[in-house]
C-alpha cells in the first residue's frame, strides 16, 4: 500500500465518520496534548477545564485560566482543530496587560475624535 493510497483511505474514513476528529472529547485530547507539549503540564493544569465548541468542520478548545480577562497573566488558550483531519490550524495564549490610565484616554480622545 502506497502513501497515497493509506491517505485516501483515512480521508474517506474522516468522511464517512463526519471526520477524522469526530467527537468533542477527541479535540479535547489533541488540544491537551499540544498545550502540555508547547507550554507544559503546569500551563495544561492552570487551562482546565478545557472548554470543545462545534464550528461546522473544526472545534474550538478554550482553556478557563483568566477567561475573564481580569488578571495581567496569561489568557485562556486556543486552539482550532478541523474535524477532518485533526491538524493544528491556530494555536494561541494570550498575553493579557493592563492599560494605563493615560493611554486609555488618549484612546477615548482619538476615538471622540474620530466621531467628529
Amino acid at each position: 500500500m502506497s502513501d497515497d493510497d493509506f491517505s485516501l483511505g483515512v480521508f474517506l474514513e474522516g468522511v464517512a465518520k463526519g471526520g477524522i476528529v469526530n467527537k468533542p472529547a477527541m479535540a479535547e485530547a489533541i488540544a491537551a496534548l499540544v498545550i502540555a507539549n508547547a507550554w507544559g503540564e503546569d500551563q495544561l493544569r492552570r487551562q482546565r477545564p478545557l472548554e470543545v465548541s462545534d464550528h461546522d468542520d473544526r472545534w474550538l478548545v478554550e482553556g478557563s485560566y483568566n477567561k475573564e480577562r481580569k488578571a495581567e497573566d496569561v489568557g485562556p488558550v486556543e486552539i482550532w482543530i478541523p474535524k477532518r483531519d485533526g491538524r493544528i490550524l491556530d494555536l494561541g495564549l494570550p498575553r493579557i496587560l493592563e492599560v494605563p490610565p493615560e493611554v486609555k484616554e488618549i484612546i477615548r480622545k482619538a476615538r471622540k475624535d474620530g466621531q467628529g
